[in-house]
């Protein structure tokens, strides 16, 4: 996931206004939209306000990052709490000495001289009892972003400006490790500690790595061993942990979930915009992906594009990221498959007719399932293991005990029949309950989530005689889906079969893999056989992903690719599709 963190932060520093700089910029929504610059004017010893109006642009031209999180120093010259810059709250509450900027900010080159020549004649309790009313009465107190100014010599200086300042939260001038490679790029200039911002999912992977790896510690020598990055590859994993965070977050039920998208190397930024992440569906939205597919094959023929994305379910707390569980590799076809066998159990079994009868207006996506699962929601937190046992297996294409999912359906439905949930979005009436839950259970039984896969069985039996490992058992399969594609083509009057073309028969490593996989999809559809090939294509690209060091030689997977194409085609001429 760092890869793909990286190339997301990559597509929003080379698309934003200012391609220097990697800031993980936050835009909170503000109830006020006013700001204030506060200015400590050094000549005259004194603070005045300046009152601006907050733009879209405010966040980004004063560089807020967010304060600084729990005991951490208030190193932030702008910040959306007027009490970390005077010192003082609204009700009199004196500031902790670290929480204050104009202590915690004076080791910033620059800024740090002007800053302590405020500390010289700036005393938050002085000040406090003089100003608090006035400056309560003007409503300073309920801005909705601040940022300090400093006059000396009769020059004004705005510290969020300042080169240096930005230098400093990019972390410019940390001392690297020269001898140990960036895991993430190979340059052989590795951090000490990246200290990632607290609470984000880059946190995730350092509090891990130090809770559950034998002898490790709490040292730079230690931490060097266990993860390795570079400035450059750090603020870029900020960046798109920041975008991810702000643009493409979902809550279902008392669960936050975090989508990250898994691009190729030469994926274009507007694919960015075209991602819609929602608490209801099935979380990204279908349709939007197909149309930003249809975009991007349009624009780039789609040989920069390679797509699917990662679930992450957890919650930012104060000093870490607390993860539930990761859903690794979402594939495009997946989620298409998973939104049509959704739509066609609620037809086929007139499920939208039937609740309706109790004023219900319900579909089978991820709202009723986090529903009818036995989850518990408490004051300390959520246990949502079920649900997201199923979800994932669900997502991920894998069976679990048939048993297992009965028993979390009647767990709940008891559970709904006695009027004793602890699931903030159980108000499903018993009847409807059963009759989604049945829905449910049809949908998983044609998905695979309870039964051996449906893959047609011969070619299964086949790949398995050949003793290919996962990535490459899932390339073969591919070569048969291409194989239906050129049988269409075929049918069509193009004998020498068009699709054999889009095969590179020099080499094809992992990234061309999944782009000719995309490429696939896409003629599956345009020839009226998505429906039929979905789930063998769906099933290539888990076995894939599943496995991706098989795919290291670029020759071996175009030989399986070729492998699964041959024997496909065979059969067709043997059963008479295709003249010999």
């Amino acid at each position: 996931m760092f890869d793909s963190l990286k190339k997301i932060g990559e597509l929003k520093r080379n698309s934003s206004n200012n391609p220097d700089s990697s800031l993980p910029i936050n835009r909170p929504k503000t109830k006020s939209k006013e700001m204030y610059l506060v200015i400590f004017d050094n000549d005259k010893k004194e603070v005045r306000f300046e009152k601006r109006e907050i733009t879209q642009n405010s966040f980004d031209e004063w560089k807020f990052i967010g304060n600084a999180k729990a005991n951490k120093p208030m190193d932030r010259v702008t910040t959306d709490n007027l009490e970390y810059v005077i010192g003082f709250d609204k009700n009199g509450n004196l500031t902790r000495g670290n929480k204050m900027i104009i202590n915690s900010a004076q080791s910033i080159p620059k800024i740090g001289d002007l800053l302590k020549k405020v500390d010289q004649w700036y005393d938050p309790s002085k000040w406090k009892q003089e100003k608090i009313e006035e400056w309560k009465k003007e409503g300073y107190f309920d801005g909705g972003l601040y940022s300090i100014v400093v006059i000396e010599g009769g020059k004004r200086h705005e510290l969020a400006k300042f080169d240096e300042y930005t230098n400093y939260l990019l972390g410019s001038s940390q001392e690297v490790n020269s001898g140990v490679k960036c895991q993430v790029c190979g340059i052989k200039e590795a951090l000490p500690n990246p200290k990632y911002p607290e609470g984000t999912m880059l946190k995730m992977y350092i509090t891990d790595k130090k809770g559950f790896t034998s002898g490790i510690t709490d040292s730079d020598e230690f931490r060097l061993k266990t993860h390795a990055v570079c400035n450059d590859c750090k603020n870029l994993m900020q960046l798109g942990e920041s975008f991810v965070s702000n643009d493409l977050k979902a809550r279902v039920g008392k669960l936050s979930v975090f989508i990250v998208p898994n691009l190729s190397p030469n994926s274009p930024a507007i694919i960015l915009d075209r991602i819609k992440v929602d608490g209801r569906g099935w979380i990204v939205s279908i349709n939007n992906i197909e149309k930003a597919e249809e975009e991007i094959m349009d624009e780039a023929e789609a040989k920069d594009y390679v797509y699917s994305v990662s679930m992450v379910w957890g919650d930012k707390q104060q000093s870490k990221f607390m993860v539930y569980k990761v859903n690794y590799d979402v594939t495009i076809p997946r989620l298409y498959e998973i939104k049509r066998t959704s739509e066609k159990i609620e037809k086929n079994l007139h499920i939208k007719e039937l609740i309706s009868a109790q004023n219900l207006d319900k579909n089978l996506d991820v709202l009723s399932l986090y529903a009818l699962s036995p989850v518990k929601e408490t004051s300390r937190g959520v246990i949502a293991t079920p649900f997201l046992d199923v979800f994932s297996a669900l997502m991920e294409g894998y069976s679990l005990d048939r048993r297992y999912i009965f028993s979390n359906f009647l767990q709940e439905l008891k559970s709904i029949r006695m009027n004793t949930c602890q699931n903030a979005l159980f108000k499903i009436p018993f009847e409807s309950a059963v009759t989604l839950s049945t829905g449910f259970i049809m949908m998983f039984k044609i998905l695979n989530v309870m039964e051996s896969s449906k893959l047609e069985l011969d070619a299964k039996e086949y790949v398995d005689k050949l003793g290919l490992s996962k990535g490459l058992k899932g390339v073969f399969l591919l070569g048969v889906v291409t194989a239906s594609v050129g049988l269409a083509q075929y049918k069509k009057g193009d004998e020498k079969k068009a699709i054999l073309d889009k095969i590179d028969f020099e080499g094809m490593d992992e990234s061309d893999v999944k782009v000719y996989a995309n490429r696939l999809m896409e003629s599956l559809r345009n020839y009226g056989i998505l429906e039929c090939n979905e789930e063998t294509l769906a099933e290539a690209l888990s076995l894939i992903n599943e496995d991706k060091k098989s795919l290291s030689s670029p020759q071996e997977n175009v030989f399986w690719l070729l492998s699964g194409y041959s024997w496909k085609t065979l059969n067709f001429i043997k059963q008479g599709e295709i003249k010999g």
